[in-house]
């Protein structure tokens, strides 16, 4: 070959728009999972508030109750947060946030392979949006019983004004998150395509 040949080669690129807004989604959802995981404050009330990992009020744990009835009355003080006690509901919600994330994270993974491997890899997409859709049940049955159980306990008796907070919000917000994504990866069409081509020069 002389060596003032051209040789030009040429690759074409598919872009899967569906795919790329639910690796898009995922990513959000991640970052809104970590969020979740890490805020105190699924549950509130007058002077207490909740999340998974610790529980945090001024005054005592629990707010006794007088001979008469009524609950007694605490020094107003700043509010300290503790550990949350091992209590079993709550330990299974720990545990199925903590897969939740975990599954979301190995979802991305594979769609983010898919993604650039192009079609030999598409199974990949199905299996990672599989997984959105294990992890958003682990999400709604945490989001179900932390509600639930919550009320019933000792710390929440004689506190007036609870109410579920932004963080259980937060909670919802991944849950939605990673259904969309399901759905874009399992159900949406691949015959919406982006076709770019590169084109390599040799001297």
């Amino acid at each position: 070959m002389d060596d003032s040949t051209t040789v030009v080669t040429s690759s074409t690129q598919v872009v899967r728009p569906f795919k790329v807004i639910a690796v898009i989604l995922i990513v959000i959802c991640v970052a809104v999972m970590i969020a979740v995981l890490a805020n105190n404050t699924w549950i509130t009330a007058a002077g207490f508030h909740q999340g998974l990992w610790n529980e945090c009020y001024n005054g005592t744990r629990i707010i006794p109750t007088l001979p008469s009835g009524l609950p007694a009355t605490q020094t107003p003080s700043d509010i300290k947060c503790q550990g949350a006690p091992v209590i079993g509901w709550l330990s299974a919600c720990q545990a199925l946030t903590i897969m939740a994330l975990l599954l979301t994270v190995i979802g991305l993974v594979l769609a983010i392979i898919a993604l650039f491997k192009g079609k030999r890899f598409a199974n990949l997409y199905k299996i990672a949006g599989v997984l959105q859709f294990v992890a958003a049940v682990f999400m709604l049955v945490t989001l179900a019983l932390f509600p639930v159980m919550s009320v019933q306990q000792e710390t929440l008796l004689n506190r007036s004004n609870w109410e579920l907070a932004w963080g259980y919000g937060l909670g919802w917000g991944a849950f939605l998150l990673q259904v969309a994504s399901g759905i874009l990866l399992v159900f949406a069409p691949d015959k919406q395509e982006i076709y770019y081509s590169e084109k390599t020069y040799y001297q």
